[in-house]
């Protein structure tokens, strides 16, 4: 036998497991946090509204503005009614950039943020989308909190510390922050 039909053969075989292999996925590793460690680190959360969102480029870095309207500040963040997010990543002129795990906002999106200033006049959301919770309502109108953690790989598996509803959501934040 020919080295030809080896190496055909080999390379059939390799194609059909690389075909069968699932794809990688890009993740971020990270620990656990529950709700009493992101209130400790958040300086502000906030349930509110996501409006306008727009990306630039600074220097060789892009980065998304995204106006949050507060409907209610769980802690910290003063009597602002709108905070401003400023996060890395982002699309300019065509070019797209973005951190894997990191939250990810819509406009008109009803969300409670774990929040850390950047800057004197921006925020940071507080362990990538660990610290990002959409709001939904249930059939009977009562205010539901879930998280999207695409993109992020736990370093240890814990069972969800996540509370279920907006209000039980407000009440360990609230208590964690006293």
């Amino acid at each position: 036998m020919s080295a030809r039909p080896k190496l055909a053969g080999w390379l059939i075989g390799a194609l059909a497991f690389a075909a069968a292999a699932p794809a990688a996925r890009a993740t971020t590793a990270v620990e656990v946090r529950s709700i009493e460690a992101l209130s400790r680190s958040a300086d502000a959360v906030v349930h509110g509204e996501v409006g306008e969102m727009y990306s630039v480029r600074e220097g060789d870095q892009i980065f998304t503005y995204i106006d949050v309207g507060v409907r209610e500040p769980l802690k910290g963040g003063g009597r602002a009614d709108t905070v401003t997010l400023k996060l890395y990543g982002g699309e300019v002129d065509g070019v797209r950039t973005r951190v894997v795990g990191a939250p990810c906002l819509s406009a008109g999106e009803e969300v409670v943020l774990f929040l850390r200033p950047n800057s004197a006049t921006t925020y940071g959301v507080v362990e990538l989308a660990q610290g990002k919770f959409r709001v939904t309502r249930a059939e009977n109108g009562t205010a539901q909190v879930e998280r999207d953690l695409t993109g992020i790989q736990f370093l240890r598996q814990s069972p969800d510390l996540a509370p279920t509803t907006l209000a039980e959501l407000a009440e360990a934040v609230r208590a964690a922050s006293k």
